[in-house]
């Protein structure tokens, strides 16, 4: 990818592609979906905030685990790879 090009756009909506797993839990995350939120061009890693949809969806045990661990539920960094278009 050029440094200077991005896949998606900052307030984009994306999903996340089939087989992506969250990072710290090896949790499936295939199908949530969010808005970009900040990009990090050179490493291609988009920010996404989670929508109202996912927060339902989301399981109880892995806020939980978030909670606990202090990390933030509502938001995650994934690869341009992990992500298409909402």
């Amino acid at each position: 990818m050029n440094s200077n090009q991005s896949k998606f756009h900052i307030g984009q909506n994306v999903r996340v592609v089939a087989g992506v797993k969250d990072s710290d839990y090896d949790f499936l995350i295939e199908g949530w979906s969010g808005d970009v939120e900040d990009i990090e061009l050179l490493d291609d890693v988009y920010h996404i905030q989670w929508d109202k949809k996912t927060l339902k969806l989301m399981e109880r045990v892995l806020r939980k685990q978030c909670e606990d661990d202090n990390l933030d539920f509502t938001r995650m960094a994934l690869a341009e790879n992990e992500l298409e278009i909402g």
